[in-house]
């Protein structure tokens, strides 16, 4: 399995203007995946074409971006993602979500990772946070602006299949 604080270290260096809450989210997602995503495939395969069509076409991150040992990103970026793709992609998505489980223990481990780094403010972060008894996090703005995150959690077993899917 990937170690956590790798995976921190390596989208510090890749998203320098993360925030706290940014790397929160990065441990809920690599304990839970897309679990608490998950609609129906329909409506699933609706928003990746939503967000899809707001996609800069000169955004082209890295696919798949590891988040975990079996998790990761899969972000939806017009170099390597289309429109017919949308819904193969719902598909992996809650595949992903009804295989891979977390647990609450999981997500504490990984917080702990978070609380032992020099990351400017999160302490605090993780103080509040643990008090609202660790719900899904959002992106802060400044990550949102700055990146424009447009992405699903998959397995990365999957991922790397859809991938060679989208080069065909």
């Amino acid at each position: 399995m990937t170690d956590f604080a790798d995976i921190v270290r390596i989208h510090r260096a890749r998203y320098p203007l993360m925030q706290p809450q940014d790397y929160g989210k990065l441990a809920f997602q690599s304990e839970f995946g897309p679990e608490h995503m998950v609609a129906d495939e329909r409506s699933a395969a609706e928003n990746i074409l939503l967000e899809w069509h707001a996609v800069n076409a000169a955004e082209i991150p890295r696919n798949p971006e590891p988040i975990s040992g079996n998790l990761c990103r899969f972000h939806l970026t017009k170099a390597n993602f289309s429109e017919e793709n949308a819904a193969a992609l719902a598909r992996l998505f809650i595949r992903s979500a009804r295989k891979h489980t977390g647990s609450g223990d999981g997500l504490k481990a990984r917080l702990d990772v978070l609380a032992r780094l020099d990351i400017r403010g999160m302490g605090a972060w993780l103080e509040a946070y643990r008090k609202q008894g660790c719900p899904p996090v959002h992106h802060s703005e400044a990550f949102r602006g700055a990146y424009s995150p447009h992405y699903r959690v998959l397995l990365t077993a999957l991922a790397e299949d859809f991938l060679m899917l989208c080069r065909q």
